[in-house]
């Protein structure tokens, strides 16, 4: 089933690129591939990542799932079907910006890129305030966050969410104004394509300035949005 998943996923790649990089993980499962839709569980973020053709495709492909605490979607046709069936009290959605070139980018070599164990837990729950602990200590032991080191001392850190986008970019406030921000950014790019996957990240459609960043470094932005519908 991942290969009919990735031929429908391919016909349109910048909404899809969370659902592609997850295809190609093995705590992924595939609930459904056909002409009408994907289904793909993520076992270790505990998310439901859904695209089909219309609502009543949807309706019928989530038939498969009984109880969820999270979906990624990106038809609003099935954002009210979806609230009502699993309870979901939050959504959101976000822009995908995906980097289509297999050419890695320089970082300076002021800023010294080491990943980070889960010996920083506590520097990096000090600074980062989103997800559980539980969480920062998973990401951590799965070596999913890279460390900017200048002279010996952390400056900031960045990092690959448990579904594959980019992000937890932090840079401490004393270290801001230097442009260590976009060298964590580059750094986290250039890890994710020896990985073999396409980098990318969701973003806010308000945030212009991220928007326009990105432009500059030569990602693509999706048209629509991708809905994450939760209980939390």
């Amino acid at each position: 089933m991942r290969e009919i998943a990735k031929k429908y996923l391919e016909k349109d790649l910048i909404i899809h690129l969370d659902m592609l990089n997850a295809l190609s993980l093995k705590h992924v499962n595939v609930l459904y591939a056909d002409d009408d839709g994907v289904l793909l569980f993520d076992t270790y973020a505990e998310t439901h990542f859904l695209s089909c053709t219309s609502k009543e495709s949807g309706i019928k492909i989530t038939k498969l799932v009984d109880e969820s605490d999270c979906f990624a979607i990106r038809e609003k046709f099935m954002v009210d079907f979806l609230v009502e069936k699993f309870k979901f009290n939050h959504v959101q959605g976000y822009l995908q910006s995906g980097y289509l070139s297999k050419e890695k980018v320089t970082v300076d070599n002021i800023v010294k890129i080491k990943v980070l164990d889960d010996n920083y837990f506590n520097i990096v729950r000090k600074n980062y305030n989103l997800g559980s602990d539980d969480y920062i200590h998973f990401v951590l032991k799965e070596n999913n966050v890279l460390g900017g080191f200048v002279d010996g001392e952390l400056i900031g850190f960045v990092g690959t969410h448990l579904e594959g986008s980019m992000g937890m970019l932090e840079v401490f406030p004393e270290f801001r104004r230097f442009g260590y921000g976009r060298q964590l950014s580059s750094a986290i790019l250039n890890k994710v394509i020896d990985g073999g996957q396409i980098p990318y990240c969701q973003v806010l459609k308000d945030n212009i300035p991220s928007i326009n960043l990105q432009k500059q470094g030569n990602f693509t932005i999706s048209e629509k949005e991708v809905i994450w519908l939760s209980v939390h």
